[in-house]
């Protein structure tokens, strides 16, 4: 049994987000209440996200991931994230990887986006070998998201090997408060504490 604690959260947004929009204040409100060190970054031009930059501000957010590190991301931040952390040329254990409407496939509403889904190769490796190193995983999508279909979300999360929860009409989570999200952050620190093996 390997015992381990969830210490610290980062949420990377998405296309044209940043720190303060949607849910993320009140998540970080949330884990803070339950000892955790969260915060959300602020990614470089969210408005014309650049696959390059947006790894490097990655790189210096993140760092090396580690056992005590829950990454929660939203969107083109799921694909940013899948990037960075795929890219790593050495072993590493993240602790917890929570996707909110993520995705790696073209967006047909989206074409703008075209450029950064394609600049990142091979995304189904990258995220499978995500999957084989983080501790929990889960994607969480709506039933009515006008900009990311249902199987894009789906194929995130069978690349990554994490179980989806489904929020009925929760659209693209731009409102400030989503229960399905804080509770599915908080149930991941808690599974952080102690393993027998993997948890999806």
């Amino acid at each position: 049994m390997v015992s381990t604690q969830i210490e610290r959260a980062i949420i990377v947004h998405g296309y044209l987000g940043n720190s303060g929009k949607h849910w993320f204040p009140e998540l970080i409100d949330d884990l803070v209440k339950i000892g955790i060190d969260a915060r959300a970054t602020d990614l470089p031009s969210p408005e014309q996200p650049d696959l390059e930059r947006w790894v490097e501000h990655l790189s210096l957010t993140i760092g090396q991931p580690d056992e005590g590190l829950l990454v929660v991301t939203h969107s083109l931040g799921g694909l940013a994230v899948a990037a960075y952390l795929g890219g790593l040329d050495y072993a590493f254990t993240l602790g917890g990887l929570l996707a909110v409407a993520p995705f790696y496939n073209p967006l047909p509403i989206l074409p703008e986006l075209d450029h950064f889904v394609a600049a990142v190769s091979a995304p189904e490796e990258k995220l499978a070998t995500i999957g084989r190193s983080t501790l929990s995983r889960r994607v969480i999508r709506s039933d009515n998201d006008p900009y990311v279909p249902r199987g894009h979300s789906e194929r995130y999360a069978q690349q990554l090997g994490a179980s989806t929860v489904v929020d009925a009409s929760a659209e693209h989570f731009f409102d400030r408060r989503y229960p399905s999200i804080a509770t599915t952050a908080g149930e991941l620190t808690q599974l952080g504490q102690s393993h027998a093996g993997r948890s999806t």
